[in-house]
């Protein structure tokens, strides 16, 4: 399991790195309950195997929309702040 939690810190520091979020979405036959003793990073969404398809293509598209969403925000705050900046006397 800590190779696991390893990949996802190294996913989420590239991401980083970039100026990206990328949401991680855990699929697995261990329950949660034992999976959590383990996996010390958070992740965004698991589900565990074997797969409903539809229940899986939603859970996807929850977390596009999640991520859009906050670029969204982040973007707005910043665009926020650049006015208040632009128009601030100095």
């Amino acid at each position: 399991m800590s190779t696991i939690a390893k990949l996802i810190q190294e996913v989420r520091s590239c991401a980083i790195s970039r100026g990206r979020k990328i949401p991680i979405f855990v699929t697995s036959t261990c329950p949660l309950t034992i999976l959590a003793q383990y996996l010390t990073v958070k992740v965004e969404a698991y589900l565990l195997k074997p797969i409903d398809i539809n229940y899986f293509v939603d859970r996807i598209c929850n977390l596009l929309l999640l991520s859009k969403s906050e670029i969204q925000i982040e973007e707005e705050e910043n665009c926020n702040q650049l006015k208040h900046d632009v128009l601030s006397p100095i």
